[in-house]
């Protein structure tokens, strides 16, 4: 006994279940003293990074070697520029680029520079042709005409479609460097359009939505009408058009009546949830706020992508260590690659000459003793990575609590500084308290999702490894079943682990303690998670697009019109196509945070909201989000009346005669609650099952009457 205490106590130590300040579950008050969590997962977590360190020794060890990657391979088996005969030789190119054989393009010699590749006297090339230098290799560009009277372009398939081409590139590059001012402006451009769509959702948020509601629906009932129409023309009009067995027609009637079917459904759907929406718009109102309050939140990604960005660098160069552990093959050199061709000037038609390369060129494959650490690296990459996701996502998280529960003053503002106020700096203190206290609750949420991911990562290698040709579909079939599966699985899990994580930054506690009680608190509330989902999302799809528009169209408007742009760039589409791209990735990086905003003010609305049932004036929400919740509850407190008579009177039909006037007491009561605005809304709530029935007459009688009701 005392035994399993002791491993029940190392247990609680490690995993952080017993080792955080307790808090009440009734408080709505931010967490401030906190002991560190999950550290059994943090402790794993540094000993994978450590055992990283190990696979990149490992792999070195058994001759891994970036250089054999990074730099071409000649015939011989020699890395450019590294080896031993061509340590002078630092660039790869092909021996013959212009043939049919596939094999020929797996043989590789060094050469000093590109211009090599035109020199009649290399005996390693089968033909001449122009290359430049991209990264280490000669790229082909068959652009010049050579010695001899052999004239690429004559013989080549990309003689005018290059050209045509090139032109277009080297004229796009000269307008994206002319047009860089603009290009870096846009950034800026993208950014302030960005807090002005916050502001505007601040303000209008409402309207948004309902228009969008109203415009779902006429389209619903238009597209259904015309459906009908169409349906009753072509039956005016003889029309007898089948598809298979279906007449055109009757498609038409039957896809008619389903649009106007499924759009009075949504109707219907939207009016049950109304309350809910207007609820949800004032969280996304409140989710501005946040923003406007603490403007540098948008910012806080930068700092886990700059973080991931570093890794991957890291990542990259231990992947090239493990893939370059290789062992050489030889293989029968190419024909083409054996003998002169028609693009040498030694060549000849009637007795082929042979150049100077071996009749065996050696390559490099891929050791198979490289899997696990391959499969090593894969999960500690995709565990890291997501690491850095959830660490951006709980320090806004921790931002958007402590800034939620601060005590507001008369008017409204929240009171900042003094014993009772909130911090002056929350982005920074919930930074402080990540990296303190949770490290090893973000590195446990993040391990969840990089097993899944890793799973579907292993599936598709295991179907890329199975695939046949021809393509068996049912093969086809099963593998697109299965990863729909693991990715629904994984989008299930990341919303969890990122309410679990909220839950952390509001309270202190551990990972699963952390995501059993935020999803008990939204299965409560399904209603409002659905409507806040939809509102948020359409908030942000309509942004982002709006964004991206009104800066590629500021950006066009200078280019086109603005001195000196308008005379030093031909056209303004590639320019305003880069530029897009950017404005997309900026209004994206800000409603990332704003949708964690979002998310978080939800959650902390509804434990305020739970937590402040009684009394809805002690809630930090704002006025707004007071009002409906009050609205809420009244009626609520109506719905609960009803069902306590009714539950008083089926419980006097089994004897209990003293509880008609003990229940006219109980009404009147109530009564007087709800003119007070003050319901009671918890009895409201559990008067829709069983033993909310069993509460209300409870109530009533002032007695246990749990036995006689069951």
């Amino acid at each position: 006994m005392g035994c399993c205490s002791c491993c029940k106590s190392i247990f609680n130590f490690w995993c952080g279940c017993c080792s955080h300040a307790t808090h009440d579950p009734k408080s709505t008050t931010l967490v401030n003293e906190r002991g560190c969590t999950d550290k059994l997962i943090l402790l794993l977590f540094i000993l994978a990074c450590a055992g990283s360190v190990v696979v990149i020794s490992t792999a070195a060890a058994g001759g891994g070697n970036p250089e054999k990657i990074t730099n071409g391979i000649d015939m011989y088996g020699r890395i450019c520029g590294v080896s031993g005969g061509v340590k002078d030789k630092p660039l790869a190119a092909l021996v013959n680029p212009l043939t049919t054989d596939s094999d020929a393009f797996s043989v590789w010699t060094c050469v000093k520079t590109c211009n090599d590749t035109k020199d009649p006297d290399n005996d390693a090339l089968g033909s001449l042709y122009g290359s430049s230098e991209f990264f280490g290799y000669c790229v082909p560009t068959f652009d010049v005409s050579l010695s001899g009277g052999v004239d690429i372009k004559a013989h080549s398939q990309f003689d005018a479609q290059f050209d045509s081409a090139a032109q277009n590139i080297t004229r796009g590059m000269s307008d994206l460097a002319n047009a860089w001012g603009i290009i870096l402006a846009s950034v800026f451009f993208a950014l302030f359009f960005s807090y002005v769509y916050i502001w505007l959702s601040r303000k209008m948020a409402g309207v948004i939505i309902w228009l969008c509601i109203l415009l779902v629906v006429l389209a619903g009932f238009f597209v259904g009408y015309s459906f009908l129409m169409a349906a009753k023309d072509g039956e005016a009009a003889g029309d007898t058009f089948t598809v298979g067995s279906v007449r055109r027609v009757q498609a038409y009637r039957v896809a008619g009546y389903i649009f106007i079917g499924a759009t009075s459904l949504f109707v219907l759907v939207i009016l049950g949830l109304s309350g809910q929406i207007r609820i949800a718009v004032e969280v996304v109102k409140e989710g501005s706020r946040a923003i406007n309050d603490m403007r540098a939140i948008v910012f806080t990604p930068l700092l886990p992508l700059l973080i991931a960005g570093g890794y991957m660098v890291y990542w990259i160069y231990g992947a090239l260590f493990i893939f370059s552990v290789s062992d050489l093959h030889t293989k029968d050199t190419p024909d083409d690659c054996l003998y002169y061709s028609e693009f040498h000037p030694k060549y000849d038609a009637l007795t082929p000459q042979r150049n100077g390369n071996p009749g065996n060129y050696s390559y490099f494959d891929v050791n198979s003793s490289v899997r696990p650490l391959a499969a090593y690296w894969v999960f500690h990459g995709l565990w890291t990575i997501q690491l850095c996701v959830y660490f951006g996502y709980m320090v806004i998280a921790g931002a958007v609590c402590a800034w939620y529960f601060t005590l507001k003053d008369a008017d409204g503002n929240r009171i900042v500084g003094g014993e009772n106020g909130g911090t002056r700096a929350p982005l920074v203190a919930s930074l402080w308290r990540t990296v303190r206290y949770h490290m090893g609750t973000v590195a446990f949420a993040a391990l969840i999702i990089a097993t899944v991911k890793f799973i579907r990562v292993t599936v598709k290698y295991i179907e890329m490894k199975t695939r046949s040709n021809p393509p068996n579909y049912l093969q086809k079939a099963v593998f697109c079943i299965i990863q729909c599966f693991l990715k629904c699985i994984e989008c299930c899990l990341d919303k969890i682990s990122r309410n679990a994580l909220v839950w952390t930054a509001m309270w202190g506690d551990p990972f699963l303690p952390s995501a059993f009680s935020s999803f008990a608190l939204i299965w409560r509330n399904l209603a409002r998670v659905a409507a806040v989902h939809v509102v948020s999302d359409v908030i942000l799809a309509i942004g982002k697009l709006a964004i991206a528009g009104a800066t590629v169209g500021l950006s066009a408007i200078i280019l086109s019109k603005a001195e000196p742009w308008k005379n030093t760039v031909s056209s303004a589409f590639v320019p305003c196509v880069l530029i897009a791209f950017l404005a997309y990735f900026v209004s994206w990086l800000f409603f990332l945070t704003f949708e964690t905003v979002v998310d978080t003010t939800f959650l902390c609305f509804l434990v305020d909201s739970e937590n402040s049932e009684k009394n809805k004036e002690a809630m930090f929400a704002s006025k707004g989000l007071q009002e409906l919740v009050g609205k809420y509850q009244l009626r609520s407190a109506m719905e609960s009346e009803h069902l306590k008579k009714e539950a008083a009177e089926r419980y006097a039909a089994i004897g209990g005669h003293k509880v008609q006037d003990d229940h006219k007491d109980a009404v009147a009561q109530l009564n007087r609650a709800v003119t007070l605005g003050r319901a009671e809304s918890n009895e409201a709530a559990a008067a829709n099952n069983t033993a909310g029935a069993a509460s209300a007459v409870q109530l009533a009688t002032g007695t246990n009457h749990k036995q006689a009701w069951n």
